[in-house]
């Protein structure tokens, strides 16, 4: 049970009235009038945290990366099958009698380092750097050749 105050106007509330996108709020205000709402929750458990895809590969030492990404002389260490989540391209790669997935090297020449390391953290729900437009670009620009699945999303 919660109390929403409007205004003026104090209404309680049980779990079965909470709606989505403020719909309990319809009806008592004309359409044209913004609400300003102020709630105060009590007696909530601390939020518990799901873990993204980094904090399971850090909390899995018994599953190594398994292949090695490599642009120009930098490489870094990824596992197979995250690449096939994210990506048809790399799927390919690996799913068929390929030079990649017979050595599990994968070498990319037409990208930066990091910008395929961003995409890469990124993907996996590391927070990435600040980037300058070209940057982003280059960034979104990898996830559209190599058809990586992952939303992105604004800040």
């Amino acid at each position: 049970m919660f109390s929403l105050r409007c205004g003026r106007k104090t209404f309680e509330f049980g779990p079965c009235h909470v709606g989505i996108n403020g719909t309990f709020l319809r009806g008592f205000y004309p359409d044209d009038e913004r609400i300003n709402v102020i709630a105060t929750f009590e007696g909530l458990a601390e939020p518990v945290k799901v873990p993204n895809y980094n904090d399971m590969l850090l909390n899995a030492p018994h599953y190594p990366p398994d292949t090695d990404i490599v642009v120009g002389e930098s490489t870094l260490k990824v596992h197979r099958h995250f690449l096939c989540m994210i990506s048809s391209v790399f799927h390919a790669y690996f799913t068929h009698d390929s030079k990649e997935a017979q050595t599990g090297e994968l070498q990319i020449d037409d990208f930066e380092f990091q910008t395929v390391k961003n995409v890469v953290d990124h993907c996996q729900g590391r927070d990435i750097p600040d980037l300058s437009l070209q940057e982003a670009f280059d960034l979104l620009r990898f996830a559209d050749k190599k058809h990586s699945k992952r939303p992105w999303k604004t800040a």
